[in-house]
């Protein structure tokens, strides 16, 4: 699903919206973060990846070109908020993509919706097998496995005592839970690729 591009006010390499982290004025004349994308007015992105929180808040980063404050946190502080703010919001997309009927969990069905091919993502939990992780990897097309959450989250969502891999059938909510899962994994892993 192609969707806007903006580019990372740190790196300034472009990508789609919906993998960066969005800043914007908040009521105090601070930075703040702005995980749903909702505050109002201009907004400036960075890569959810701990070197482009650190370049961003120097004086001259994001408090600068949105013409207000720098955020008070760290950038380890708001890496750590982030990852929070972003596992509720997985928590809520799963949520809703199970009470949509668009969630097959356990690795057997999981492997059936593959062979249909009716997942729009496949998600294993970040304590997941690596076993698992590995023989879904050789089944699913490239960027379509993502890591997120851990199996008692998982499970917590999803209304059972342990959850290590599921997938979404429905397309729109694939994507979301795939962007939201992308940038909970840069998030998590300083040099990763954000697929866990």
């Amino acid at each position: 699903m192609a969707g806007p591009q903006r580019t990372c006010h740190a790196c300034r390499r472009s990508f789609p919206q919906g993998e960066l982290l969005r800043f914007a004025c908040g009521p105090q004349g601070r930075a703040v973060l702005d995980l749903r994308g909702r505050l109002p007015g201009r907004g400036v992105y960075l890569c959810p990846r701990l070197a482009c929180l650190r370049r961003g808040l120097k004086p001259k980063g994001i408090g600068g070109a949105l013409g207000c404050g720098a955020p008070e946190d760290s950038p380890e502080g708001l890496r750590d908020r982030a990852q929070v703010g972003l596992s509720r919001m997985l928590q809520e997309a799963i949520g809703h993509a199970h009470r949509a009927g668009a969630v097959v969990y356990g690795a057997d069905r999981v492997a059936a919706t593959l062979d249909h091919g009716e997942a729009g993502c496949v998600v294993a939990a970040a304590d997941a097998a690596k076993r698992t992780r590995s023989d879904l990897a050789e089944r699913v097309a490239p960027g379509s496995l993502m890591t997120a959450l851990s199996k008692a989250e998982l499970g917590e969502v999803l209304g059972t005592a342990e959850v290590g891999v599921f997938a979404i059938t429905h397309p729109r909510l694939a994507e979301r839970i795939r962007m939201l899962a992308l940038r909970w994994n840069c998030l998590r892993e300083e040099n990763g690729d954000g697929q866990g």
